[in-house]
């Protein structure tokens, strides 16, 4: 998978064979909105599509070897400023848009999982509080007040996970 962060909760994410650009209004003034969605599925407040309700979906372990779990079918699922990409033969990204209100879905898709967190500063800072020792894999970190950041209180709350900074326009590969 590859992810750009464009500012604030503007991502173009390429997970499996799709393109994803997530909140395109919220880009940097300086990125071209048709480099930015060109080709891809554009997630909006108001469309969100090829998502479905993340409510009452149950997470599923990828099981045994990739030969034998090639033919799964695709999930794509949001709630609420979550979303979960799960499609082979990526790993899981559960993305959470934080806001004031902690979602508990989120928790639920972890497992196993990249998980994205965008927000503040200190929105991102209680996430990956809550994010260790959960068994994910690894947290991806967009801070939209970089002005605020402290990269040794981060490194204290990470403990011993796996974490990166990301940082605008610049993309990562995993």
């Amino acid at each position: 998978m590859r992810i750009i962060w464009f500012g604030k909760r503007c991502f173009r994410v390429k997970f499996s064979d799709k393109e994803f650009v997530f909140y395109p209004e919220d880009a940097m003034a300086h990125v071209s909105a048709n480099e930015l969605v060109g080709m891809a599925i554009v997630i909006t407040e108001n469309q969100v599509s090829p998502f479905q309700p993340l409510m009452n979906a149950e997470p599923k372990m990828s099981g045994g070897r990739l030969i034998d779990v090639m033919d799964e079918p695709e999930s794509y699922l949001a709630s609420a400023g979550i979303f979960v990409l799960d499609a082979l033969p990526d790993e899981r990204l559960v993305i959470q848009f934080l806001g004031n209100e902690p979602n508990r879905e989120f928790e639920a898709w972890i497992d196993g999982a990249v998980a994205l967190c965008a927000g503040t500063y200190q929105q991102c800072l209680g996430a990956l509080e809550g994010l260790v020792g959960k068994g994910v894999r690894q947290v991806l970190i967009a801070i939209s007040d970089m002005e605020n950041l402290d990269v040794d209180e981060i490194a204290a709350k990470a403990g011993g996970a796996r974490i990166q900074l990301l940082e605008p326009s610049l993309a990562i590969e995993l």
